[in-house]
């Protein structure tokens, strides 16, 4: 077997600051390059383990397809709400949940700003136009609502696997499984992390899903609310 050196290449995981003298490699005499960013199946990874730039990447490929949709628009003209969201779920949603269990325990405005931006061009409406009443106007919800529960349900797979697996190696006391353990905490499922058990699958996940539907749905009202109380015009003294 031969080693490409091209092709080779080492990250150095850390929490901040330059690499360490001794921190080099070689393979035969040839130093091997030390990567500040390293794509793998898609997605990025970083030294400090954050997934901003894969973020990044995917925003950039989702508005792709955008533009793809808005050249097929001028051919055909004037598309209803319905269509114009179903191509949006075709073509734009895969790009921007794709690995999702692996980011998906977070918020991500990167993300969610795709669908933010495609909902106000639909309603022809300025970049400051308010977010949930963007989003409310088009009767969509936000994405982060997919993909965490990408995120939730991968947790649910690694429950039934066995403990020698590689995916049960824990590292750090901040991680993937930590914030998957916030994340169920912050939405009223920490028993499920205690116990560790979740019953049926499928009911665990559709419960969660809605929960955080509740959860935006309350936001989402308690923020038009404010909005209405900042647009609504002083009486007259």
């Amino acid at each position: 077997m031969e080693l490409n050196l091209n092709k080779t290449e080492v990250m150095v995981f850390r929490n901040g600051g330059g690499l360490r003298n001794y921190e080099n490699w070689n393979y035969r005499g040839s130093r091997i390059n030390i990567a500040s960013v390293y794509k793998y199946m898609g997605v990025y990874f970083l030294p400090s383990l954050s997934w901003a730039s894969t973020h990044t990447k995917m925003g950039i490929h989702a508005k792709k397809s955008i533009l793809s949709i808005k050249q097929y628009q001028k051919s055909v003209g004037y598309l209803p709400i319905k269509e114009y969201f179903k191509i949006f779920d075709a073509l734009v949603k895969p790009a921007l949940y794709y690995a999702s269990q692996v980011w998906g325990n977070c918020y991500v405005d990167t993300i969610e700003s795709v669908q933010n931006d495609f909902c106000k061009r639909y309603l022809c409406a300025k970049k400051t136009t308010n977010n949930p009443v963007a989003l409310g106007e088009c009767g969509r919800l936000p994405l982060c609502i997919f993909y965490m529960t990408n995120c939730v349900k991968y947790w649910c797979k690694l429950l039934t696997m066995q403990r020698s697996r590689y995916p049960h190696v824990d590292c750090g006391r901040s991680n993937w499984a930590s914030k998957v353990r916030d994340l169920l905490y912050q939405y009223g499922f920490g028993y499920a992390w205690i116990t560790q058990e979740i019953g049926d699958v499928n009911i665990f996940i559709k419960m969660f899903k809605q929960r955080l539907i509740d959860c935006y749905t309350q936001n989402w009202h308690d923020d038009i609310k404010v909005v209405k109380h900042i647009e609504m015009p002083k009486e007259a003294p």
